[in-house]
Order: structure tokens, then sequence, then C-alpha cells
């Protein structure tokens, strides 16, 4: 495979870079330096990314994180925020409905289990994906961020500590813990914004934290509200004329309540019990034809997004050890309303009156509608998770003297998942219109209106999956310096799937039931130098792994016969589909310069991905099934510094490559019978969804504002170059109207001040006001008529410039 001059450029910067700034730190005089002056030096972050406290730069792996105080100097609200300041972590749409895929070092996927791994705290949040949906109908557990102590970033395949759906990496949110000593202490802060051309957003928190008992319970409380003010406005899709403003509004809630008890000196037990409830009145997907922010939708299309996560962790000191018991429930339930009045050709010729010059007009038991926009078609879906989780873990008690650490656990998980769809609409006019074109007497499957209720489609799929795993981690000083490791994670899965499809759409009822069991084994080794105090290598690989699955059969629905057909008929679809694996080649640096005032990460990575689970589309019928196709592989690098150049200047930059493509063609079987013009499923050499180069640069100023208090002005710019959001041209998924996603660009700027206990702030998020077309979504993928696919757009875009100020009371 070639590689660019500037992957390889680059490639020897990165690792020069890191050889120059060991050099630095071990050619430092052997006499004993002055010591340094603490407001040079940057602040020191600590992460339990490896199960266990460890300064950031003596963990020998790619981390990044932010403490509170950097969340909030940063501007970082949400996951996309994170994504934005964290090179290597990426976030696309890749369908109108706005819910993301998140992606860690090219590795993705909008269908099946999630590559990439969210906590909060030891309690994993991401949710299985539908892939008999049409659009992404799972979405993320995503938290809003409010009270936490930081974010982790682990980059890289987590499958020995995190298990299944760590193969890219994982996130991790960091709550605060409750305090066992002094007086009542806590937060409030309130916050007011308003988008640029849109409507204002007020939001308020509190944060409690006191002793109930000194040195034995405790407790901490975090309550938080949002409104935010919508910015899209919706126009008549008959008329044209603007019917309401600003109608994408929000309102969320966020409510936390630990509690920490220590009845003695080595046990401790905190349940704790997190809320958080979303409700979005519309989406911000526009029509392109419009204009930015301009929507046409027949219907509002609102959200309902609320979980729960009650968990009880307890801690035993052993001494030679400690031991760690969580258990934990996720309660989810999201409700979803889609506008499906142009998904589908039938439809859109309905609402748009653009009716093919071949079509048999005369042959309508239906008069088309006398207007644009009457075919009206709503889709309801309502997704509910319920998953139990136990995990103990044994964790070594180390001194400086230990030459042996080791960790080891058990893992035990239930996770329920139920997605239920309704399809309401005009069944008669729409079986009247297929008729015309392919002739059944006058309904297509079934009269006029098989279930009643103008209801056309009803999908309900339950799914259970079950995980036990039994992993442990051993590190060993070969010498005092250099360090080997090894992990190994034994899993046992299974997967248990039902799905009922019945109306129009399918053809009548179809029941299916499947399941399977995998065992899947991820080991890890590594080897980590520490030259210096501030001077770390390392070279590890590492597996990573997400469950498989069962299809539902798609097969008995005529819908979906010719498109089957093309792929190579009867069979092509699998009713079970493996796990995927990846293999992780990392090495690494970190270095700490100047006494402190500089640090320096680095990694290149090589990561070799199989049997990766692929949504293949079905273009005409609107559904796909999942496969294992081919294999990949993602390469590249990321490099951060931090620099403090005096007690008032502070810069921070980060620069991610990475190049992932497919490295193995997979030919359609339909191809090779004649049946298809289509040659692949997916081609060698064609892109992953993920941008090839990511980048942010951050400069803060502090000084002291004479009367005032401690003052700082802030900048951060961000930046992802664009990629394709799909394969090239004669591959099965390829749609050269939707192919490109836009480059980003991102300027934040933050002032505040320090005065006492209160801290005041103002804020620009997204300076510059860019309102790039993000991605482009048509409304479907080929028309049986034509062959050409939808001339109708939904479009997704960066949220406007925002301005806003917030003010923080500590006590």
């Amino acid at each position: 495979m070639k590689r660019t001059l500037a992957a390889e450029a680059l490639f020897a910067l990165t690792a020069g870079a890191l050889c120059v700034s060991a050099a630095w730190a071990q050619t430092t005089p052997a006499e004993p330096a002055a010591a340094p002056d603490e407001n040079n030096k940057l602040d020191t972050v600590i992460v339990t990314s490896q199960r266990r406290e460890q300064v950031i730069s003596k963990v020998p792996m790619s981390v990044a994180a932010m403490n509170s105080a950097g969340i909030e100097k940063a501007s970082v609200r949400d996951l996309s925020d994170i994504s934005r300041v964290t090179p290597g972590l990426t976030l696309s749409s890749p369908d109108p409905s706005g819910e993301t895929t998140i992606s860690i070092r090219g590795i993705s996927s909008n269908v099946g289990g999630s590559t990439t791994g969210l906590y909060i705290d030891d309690v994993p949040v991401q949710i299985f994906n539908v892939s008999g949906c049409p659009t992404l109908c799972g979405g993320n557990t995503s938290p809003k961020i409010f009270d936490l102590d930081r974010v982790e970033v682990l980059r890289g395949p987590q499958g020995t500590l995190y298990g299944s759906s760590s193969e890219g990496g994982a996130v991790r949110y960091i709550t605060a813990a409750p305090k066992l000593r002094g007086e009542l202490t806590g937060l409030a802060h309130a916050e007011v914004s308003s988008w640029q051309g849109g409507a204002p957003s007020a939001e308020a928190g509190v944060v409690l934290d006191a002793p109930l008992a000194s040195d034995v319970a405790g407790f901490r409380l975090s309550l938080w509200g949002q409104h935010q003010g919508g910015y899209a406005d919706a126009y008549s899709p008959t008329t044209g004329e603007r019917l309401r403003r600003n109608i994408n509004a929000s309102n969320s809630q966020v409510a936390r309540l630990a509690v920490k008890i220590v009845p003695t000196d080595r046990l401790s037990i905190t349940p704790s019990y997190y809320y958080q409830d979303v409700r979005m009145a519309d989406r911000a997907t526009y029509n392109p034809a419009l204009g930015v922010d301009k929507i046409d939708s027949n219907i509002a299309q609102p959200t309902h997004d609320r979980f729960g996560i009650g968990a009880v962790s307890t801690d035993y000191d052993f001494d030679a050890f400690a031991a760690k018991l969580i258990i934990s429930n996720l309660h989810r339930t999201a409700h979803r309303t889609d506008d499906y009045s142009n998904s589908g050709e039938g439809r859109t010729y309905l609402n748009t009156l653009d009716i093919p010059a071949q079509f048999p007009l005369a042959n309508l038991a239906q008069l088309l509608p006398a207007r644009k926009g009457m075919a009206t078609a709503n889709s309801l879906t309502v997704n509910g998770q319920n998953t139990w989780t136990e995990e103990i873990r044994l964790t070594s008690t180390d001194s400086k003297a230990s030459r042996l650490s080791w960790i080891a656990g058990a893992y035990v998980q239930v996770a329920r998942q139920a997605y239920d769809q309704y399809i309401y609409e005009n069944v008669a006019q729409l079986s009247s219109m297929y008729d015309a074109l392919w002739g059944a007497g006058g309904s297509l499957y079934d009269p006029n209106d098989p279930l009643g209720g103008n209801t056309s489609y009803t999908q309900h799929d339950h799914y259970k999956n079950t995980q036990q795993a039994l992993y442990g981690e051993a590190s060993y000083k070969l010498r005092p310096d250099l360090t080997a490791s090894l992990g190994l994670r034994l899993t046992r899965m299974t997967a248990y799937f039902d799905s009922t499809m019945d109306g129009w759409w399918a053809g009548g009822r179809n029941v299916f039931t499947g399941n399977n069991e995998e065992k899947p084994v991820t080991p890890k080794v590594g080897l980590s130098y520490q030259a210096t105090p501030d001077s770390l290598y390392y070279a590890t690989m590492a597996k990573g792994f997400r469950q498989g699955g069962v299809n539902p059969a798609l097969s008995t629905n005529p819908t979906c016969k010719t498109d089957l057909d093309n792929l190579g008929g009867a069979g092509v679809e699998p009713l079970l589909f493996k796990s995927d694996s990846v293999w992780s080649y990392e090495f690494g640096a970190k270095q700490t310069l100047a006494q402190g005032a500089v640090q320096v990460s680095g990694s290149l990575y090589w990561i070799n991905w199989r049997n990766v689970q692929t949504l293949i589309e079905l273009p005409s019928c609107g559904f796909g099934y999942i496969d294992n196709v081919g294999t990949a592989t993602s390469k590249g690098f990321d490099l951060g510094v931090d620099a403090k150049l005096s007690p008032h200047l502070t810069l921070s930059t980060a620069l991610g490559y990475d190049r992932a493509n497919y490295t193995e063609s997979v030919t359609n079987a339909g191809y090779a019978l004649g049946l298809s013009k289509i040659q692949y499923i997916v081609k060698s050499g064609d892109t992953l969804p993920t941008p090839r180069w990511t980048a942010s640069v951050g400069a803060e100023y502090a000084w002291h504002w004479s009367g005032m208090g401690a003052a700082y002005a802030r900048a951060d710019y961000q930046f992802a170059t664009g990629y394709h959001a799909v394969g090239s041209a004669g591959t099965q998924n390829y749609n050269a109207l939707t192919h490109d996603v836009n480059a980003l660009h991102m300027l934040n700027l933050r002032a505040g001040v320090k005065s006492g206990a209160w801290d005041y702030a103002l804020y620009v998020k997204n300076a510059l006001n860019t309102r790039t077309e993000m991605s482009r979504a048509n409304t479907f993928t080929q028309s049986a008529i034509t062959g050409e696919g939808s001339t109708h757009f939904l479009g997704t875009a960066l949220e406007p410039r925002l301005i806003g100020a917030s003010a923080n009371y500590r006590f």
C-alpha cells in the first residue's frame, strides 16, 4: 500500500520530536538544579486508566485527560466538545437523526456493538445499534458534563481490562467522590447564552458536598438543569413560508447523589445514583436546497432520552492487595419521532409531484395529492436498555521496592435491549402507486391497510447479550528502569435475538429468532523503559474485540428480494455475524522537560482490523444486514505538547494523523453472476470514515487583575480534515451524492476572573461562526424506476456562534 510523502515525513517528525525531547531530558547537568518555581510548572494530572491511580506521565499508554478546571476553561459541555480537543477521537453523524458514531484511531461502526467503550466511573453505558433499522436507531448514552472530576480518553484497544466494545479505545467520565471531613462545601452555577440568529439559553446547577459523620460518612449531591434555545426554523414544504422559529430547543436535567460510608479503616461502601433526562423539540437537520438551519419536514421530530444508573462500589484493604466490588444497573428509555415522508421513492414522488416521465399514471387506483407535502409518514421508535453488571477486582498494594504489580478480576454482564418501531402513513395511496409500477391488482401485498390505522410497518426486536470474563494483568520490573507486562482476558459471550416485522413494507408478518456463542481471548504484552524520572518509553501489543450477533431474516420480505438477488440471491445474508477484532502495535514516549514546564507525549501505532462488522445496505428496500467483511488497517500517530512559557502564558498543542483503509477487496457474488453492476462489497484502498488529520491549539494568558483577582484569557482552535463517509464508486454502500464529509474548523474564546469565592467568565463558541455543511444524506439510495438516488437531501452543519456568560460561587 502506498504511503504519502506527508505521512512518511510526519512519522519521522513525530519520532524525531520524541527522540529530541529524550535527548534534552538526558543531557541535563548531573549536578542538582535549583528548585523550580511552582508558578512555572504544569499541573500534575492523576488518571485511573489502568484501574489504579497514576500520574499520567507514568502511564505506558496513550491517554488524554482533562480535569474539572480544564473542562471549564475549554468550554467542554459534551462528547462532541471532547472530540474536538482530543486528536484521534472523532464523532460523525451517519444519518439525518443527528445521532453520532464514535471513532478512536479510525475504528468505528454505526451498527452492532460500539467500537468505543463509554463509562461513567466503572459502569459501561454504550448501546447496541439496531441492524435492521433504516437509520441509526441506538444512539449512545452520552452524559452531559457537570460536576465531573475529569474525563479520560484511552486510545487503542482496551480488551484486557475493559473487554468488549473497547476495541478502538474508551472514554471514561469520572465523577467527584464525597468528602469525609470538614464543613459543608459546594458550588452554585448559573449561565446564560444565545445563538447567533437563534434563541437564548440558560442553565443552573448546584453541588453540595459534606460529611455526615466525620471520617465515617459523607455525601455529594449535584443538580443541573438547562434550557437550550433553538436556532433552526421550520418552513412549509407546500408553500415555502416560514412557520416557526428556533424549533430545535431542548431541555436537560441531571442529578447525581453519592454517599460514601467508611465503617472501618479497611472498608468503604459508596452507593450512588445518576439520572439524566434530555428532551429535544425538533432537529436541526436542514434542507440544503433552502439553506442552513431551514427545515421543511412535514412533521416535528422530537426526541426524549432518559436514563438512570444505580451503582454500589465496595472497597476493602487486605494489606497485600485491595479488593473492589461494583454492582450496577443501567436503565434507559429513548423515544424518537422521524419524518419518513421523503424516505422512499414513492413517498418522495407523492410529496414533490416529481413523477418520472415513464410513470404509468393511468393505472393509479387513487389520485395523487393535489399539492406538495401531502404524503406524511410518521415513524415512532422506542429503544429500551436494561443492563446489569457485576465486577470484582483485586489490585496489588505496591511500594517503591515492589517488583511485581498485578490486577485480576471477574466480570459478569447481562444486557437486555428492546426496540419497537411504528410507521404511520396513507397506505392505500402508496399501495396504489406501487401497484401502478409493478402491478398487483390494486394492492401490493395486502388490501389497502393490512394493520389498520394507516400503520404501514411495525418492528419489535428483543436482544439479550451476556458476558462472563476472567482477566488479569501483571507488570514485573526486570530492572529498576525496565518493566515488562502481560495481560489476558478470557470471555464467554452469548447473544439472543428475536424479531417480529409486520405490515405493508414487510410484506406481511415475519418472525425470526437466533442466538450465538463466542469465546474470545484478548491478550496484551508491553515493555516500558523509565530512562529518567521524567522520561518514559513504552511499546505494547494488544488485542481488542466487540461482540457478534444475529441478523433479522430479510429474505422473507418481498421488498428486499431484488436487492438480495443483486448480492447473490438466497443465503447471501448471514443469520449470524461474528465478533470482529483488532491487533494494535504501539510505540510511545512521554517526557517532562524544563523542570516541569514542558510535557511532551506521543505515540506511533499500527492497527490490523479483521472480520470487520459492516452494514450491507439494501438500497431499494431500505433495510440492511450486518456481515463480517474484509480487513482494514489504521496507522498513524498522536503528538501532544504542553508548555508553560512563563507564569502567565501556557500553550497546548495536539496533532493526530490516521490513515485508515481497507486492505482486502470483497467481491459482490451478484456481480460475478451477472445480477448486479456493483462489483465490490468493500474495496481495498478505500478509506474508513475518519479524518486523516486532527489538531488542536490552545493558548491561555493569566494575570492578576488589580482589585479583582486572578484573571485569564484563552483561545482554542480545532481542526479536522474532511473524509469519505462511504467507499468508492463500484462498492455496495457508495453514494456519490453523500460521499464527502467536509473539514472542521472551530475557534472558541473564553475569558474569566476569580474574585474571592466567585468565578466569572465570558465565552464565545464557534467564534468565526463557521457554518460548513459537515455531512449530507439523501432520503433513499436508489430508485427502482430510474436507478438514481433521491434529490431530496438532509444536511448537518456546525452549530452557530454561541455567546455566553457564567458565574460560579464556591462555598
